[in-house]
């Protein structure tokens, strides 16, 4: 929620040597964040701001509701041309802020791109709820049918243990809730996935995890992280 030190972590994003080696100015590798703000939260002054700094992806905690999600979306498309050909769900989305220079594009070509993908196959936004709840799972498949939203994020388990009352992510309930996401998203055709480990990351995969995160909350890879990095890519994770 430090938005100041977000654009200054984009800004530190901005590679000299790679843009000269690739000529043009085109952001490389995208950047996605987490947000604080739960799904049933009025929260989209922050998904905005964030995304007018130059996100091309966001992730928001505890999504129970294909409305909730709906309302995500909305907030990250902007307001309809008359003639756009993909009216809804209809944005709300107004100016850009500096979204443009980070992406190194025109602020016309960044109107024309900052959509939500799959909704707008052209678009480069993508939009990953979270499930964490047993309501959430109850509605994961309505979830995934609202357009716009680009694939579901797995936490760590621990809120979800906390929704259906056991003691932590290692009860079999936990396993069964993620069981019933993952068959949603196979069944749709949306990716899934989340936080994987050396040990698990080729169990994750062959789960069905599509999205292959091994970073940390403070940053940086760090040597377990960096070794869960290496167990995804031997188990065949490719960007």
């Amino acid at each position: 929620m430090r938005f100041d030190q977000l654009e200054i972590f984009l800004a530190g994003m901005t590679d000299k040597a790679g843009i000269l080696q690739r000529g043009h100015a085109q952001a490389h590798p995208a950047v996605f964040a987490r947000f604080a703000p739960y799904g049933s939260e009025d929260a989209q002054w922050v998904v905005k701001h964030a995304l007018d700094l130059g996100l091309m992806g966001i992730l928001i905690n505890n999504v129970e509701t294909a409305r909730q999600a709906e309302n995500i979306v909305r907030t990250m498309r902007y307001m309809p041309q008359r003639d756009s050909p993909i009216p809804n769900p209809r944005g709300v989305r107004g100016t850009a802020g500096n979204a443009p220079w980070f992406w190194g594009i025109s602020g016309t070509e960044y109107r024309q791109r900052a959509d939500t993908w799959p909704l707008n196959p052209q678009g480069d936004l993508l939009f990953w709820p979270m499930i964490e709840t047993a309501e959430g799972v109850t509605n994961a498949d309505a979830i995934a049918q609202v357009p716009g939203v680009g694939g579901f994020y797995l936490g760590a388990g621990g809120d979800l243990a906390n929704s259906l009352g056991v003691p932590d992510a290692t009860h079999p309930d936990v396993d069964a809730a993620m069981a019933t996401i993952l068959s949603v998203c196979r069944a749709r055709n949306i990716p899934c996935g989340g936080t994987v480990s050396a040990a698990n990351a080729a169990a994750k995969m062959q789960q069905g995890y599509r999205i292959i995160n091994f970073g940390g909350a403070n940053g940086g890879l760090s040597a377990p992280n960096e070794a869960a990095r290496s167990a995804a890519i031997a188990a065949g994770a490719r960007r």
